[in-house]
């Protein structure tokens, strides 16, 4: 059974249990060989707690153009739709109720995976601390490209 299997079931609710889950997990692990699931710095790792599945996709010694594509390739796999976010250092991909019971995250490094694109700067205030006074800085308004296979909502079959 491959996770699409798995994600096509749980809508009947016939795979409710955390065993269950991480047989399937299991079972799509030794079918994908190709997603380079292990241990090393450089490939895709994987972390269950209670209802929540990790999938680290680790780039100590990739390219830019090889995170990406490992994180298409985890994600296609997978299939179903998929929400983005992410914050100034990781960009993630969230699923609920992958293989019949996981909130599924894919977590890349953000600067790897997407574009950073200043789009302006603000002047912020920030407070006086003890015995520094209040003072204004100036920020850069950012903005973060993934390109069109990472768009919101994205419906990804395998």
């Amino acid at each position: 059974m491959n996770a699409t299997d798995s994600h096509q079931l749980s809508k009947g609710n016939t795979m409710t249990t955390q065993s269950e889950a991480l047989r399937a997990l299991a079972d799509f692990i030794d079918a994908n060989p190709d997603l380079n699931f292990g241990p090393g710095f450089d490939e895709t790792s994987v972390h269950a707690d209670n209802d929540s599945l990790g999938i680290f996709i680790r780039s100590l010694n990739k390219s830019a153009a090889e995170v990406q594509a490992d994180v298409k390739a985890v994600r296609r796999a997978i299939g179903g739709i998929w929400d983005k976010g992410g914050d100034d250092q990781t960009f993630y991909l969230q699923q609920s109720n992958v293989f019949g019971y996981f909130e599924t995250t894919i977590y890349s490094d953000r600067k790897l995976t997407c574009e950073r694109r200043v789009v302006g700067i603000e002047d912020v205030v920030v407070d006086a601390v003890e015995a520094a006074p209040s003072r204004t800085e100036s920020r850069e308004i950012v903005e973060w490209d993934c390109g069109p296979l990472l768009s919101d909502r994205e419906v990804v079959t395998s």
